[in-house]
């Protein structure tokens, strides 16, 4: 996976109310999306912030074997410094997007995009996270509908392509709710292992 990061000039904002999954998928057109449980009517505002400095933290809190079942485990503390550098340096040169998904101001995970090579087309690939306090809320699913929006903006690439892993059922059927139409899997080597994964295309 190959994460990059490309200014983005203010936060992306939208409104999310507390409601039906149904009503969930009816509203994801406009921006007033319900998620989460019956028993409460909690308004949560979700922005992508795009990634900054001090966000090492939350790339720390997203580094557990819970987190990373599906990526091949936790990286190693010197992996993580590299990786928010990395972020950092991309975010000058233009070239790709990292962002930090709040939930009401609070740092709740990370989505972005990068370029790629999709069987020789030039794409850009997507990836994303959500702390285990903040998922099956909706929060990654409104998040990647407020970036799709973003890469068509760009105009440069007609493909947004992901890879989950082929035994993480909520990533997969995010990109599916999302558009995308699963095309392949494929495998290749990853972290000392295999990673075995679906391939999601989206044309812009």
């Amino acid at each position: 996976m190959r994460e990059r990061l490309f200014p983005y000039p203010s936060p992306l904002r939208c409104t999310l109310a507390i409601g039906e999954e149904a009503y969930l998928r009816e509203k994801m057109r406009t921006g007033a999306v319900d998620v989460g449980g019956h028993e409460q009517n909690v308004r949560m505002h979700v922005t992508l912030e795009p990634w900054a400095e001090t966000d090492l933290p939350l790339l720390e809190r997203a580094n557990t074997p819970e987190m990373t079942r599906y990526i091949g485990g936790p990286e190693p503390p010197e992996k993580l410094i590299e990786r928010n550098e990395r972020y950092l340096r991309l975010s000058a040169s233009g070239e790709a997007a990292m962002f930090r998904i709040e939930v009401d101001g609070e740092p709740a995970g990370g989505i972005g995009y990068w370029p790629v090579d999709h069987d020789g087309v030039p794409a850009y690939e997507t990836g994303w996270n959500t702390l285990p306090e903040f998922q099956r809320r909706g929060v990654a699913r409104e998040a990647l509908r407020m970036l799709i929006p973003l890469v068509v903006a760009r105009g440069d690439r007609e493909l947004l392509v992901a890879y989950p892993g082929v035994d993480n059922p909520g990533s997969n059927a995010l990109c599916r709710g999302a558009g995308f139409t699963h095309t392949g899997s494929g495998t290749e080597p990853w972290r000392g292992g295999e990673l075995h994964y679906n391939v999601w295309v989206l044309t812009l």
